[in-house]
């Protein structure tokens, strides 16, 4: 039997794609998860049709994520303001939001 169980939010794997920066075009891949809150249909069709809304204001904790020494940092809006800094890393968080929530094939 099929159960409507509601949730709030859903960890979620993200994959995000570096350039090397050693003028070769080669990648470095890097993986963690993120904690996204879920949305509804009519929030998502809302979402769609906003160009302001930022996808940081749906993500709500963070796994895998270390500093340049390799501690881990912690969640909170400096560090989220950080990550969402660099375009590489917000391209492979949003792939994975998209996936997530609308079930885009996010394999590019």
């Amino acid at each position: 039997m099929f159960k409507i169980v509601p949730r709030e939010s859903i960890w979620w794997p993200v994959v995000v794609k570096i350039p090397r920066g050693d003028g070769t075009k080669k990648l470095d891949e890097y993986r963690f998860k993120l904690n996204f809150r879920l949305l509804g249909r009519k929030e998502m069709e809302d979402l769609e049709n906003d160009a302001d809304k930022d996808i940081s204001d749906f993500i709500l904790d963070w796994d895998g994520v270390a500093d340049q020494d390799g501690e881990p940092l912690p969640f909170n809006s400096d560090n989220l303001d950080r990550l969402m800094d660099d375009i590489h890393i917000v391209r492979g968080i949003a792939r994975a939001f998209r996936e997530l929530q609308i079930g885009a094939d996010s394999k590019n």
